[in-house]
């Protein structure tokens, strides 16, 4: 008798606890669904695109509310940021100032370290190639596959600019994926659009741009 007692005891403990893990369990699935519907809700993108010769790159740039007024303790750590987190940095500078010029003249206001051999030695030539004393500008562009470097350095542009300027900064990613080598696109009209990229092509990186706003 005492043994059947014991058993319907243990039981009873059995089933208390797989009651009690149950409902943990839906708590926390309930409380998984409640953060990301926030999430969902208070980061909503718009959708923009920009061509680029042999690439379309679809921009998902983030709303007003998640932007910020930040200074050069921001920037400076969020550019190097970049060589180990993967992500692009583009500034709307308040002038005709660039970073550089590509060997096809273009006048280059990002940085993309992707597939870069030695990221942190570009960045630290954009950033502060003035200020040191060893620093080869004609090693540099040669290595980087850079046509002409700026007068002024970025960091130097960044602490005059700051003292009239705010700069505004705006998180968002981008999907981006190859085009087809075709000369036509799924649909035959020549109109690329983000279904004409195969999903195996396509991969999320995150962008940060630099807006520069006059102060009040």
């Amino acid at each position: 008798m005492e043994n059947v007692v014991d058993a319907l005891k243990m039981a009873g403990s059995v089933l208390l606890f797989v009651i009690g893990l149950s409902v943990a369990i839906l708590a926390f699935s309930q409380a998984r669904e409640a953060i990301d519907s926030v999430l969902k809700y208070s980061d909503r993108e718009s959708f923009t695109m920009q061509d680029e010769d042999v690439r379309k790159i679809f921009y998902y740039l983030s709303k007003d509310d998640t932007n910020r007024y930040i200074g050069m303790e921001t920037i400076i750590p969020s550019i190097y940021r970049a060589v180990k987190e993967n992500y692009k940095i583009v500034f709307e500078f308040a002038d005709d100032y660039y970073l550089y010029t590509d060997n096809e003249g273009n006048e280059i206001k990002e940085i993309n370290t992707e597939n870069m051999s030695d990221p942190k030695e570009f960045i630290e030539g954009i950033l502060y190639r003035n200020s040191n004393n060893d620093f080869n500008e004609i090693e540099f562009t040669r290595k980087f596959g850079i046509l002409r470097l700026p007068t002024e350095n970025l960091f130097n542009y960044l602490t005059t600019k700051q003292k009239t300027y705010k700069i505004q900064e705006s998180l968002g990613v981008y999907i981006q994926g190859e085009l087809q080598t075709s000369d036509e696109n799924q649909s035959g009209d020549g109109n690329y659009t983000s279904d004409d990229v195969p999903n195996q092509n396509k991969y999320q990186k995150r962008i940060i741009t630099y807006t520069f706003k006059l102060k009040d």
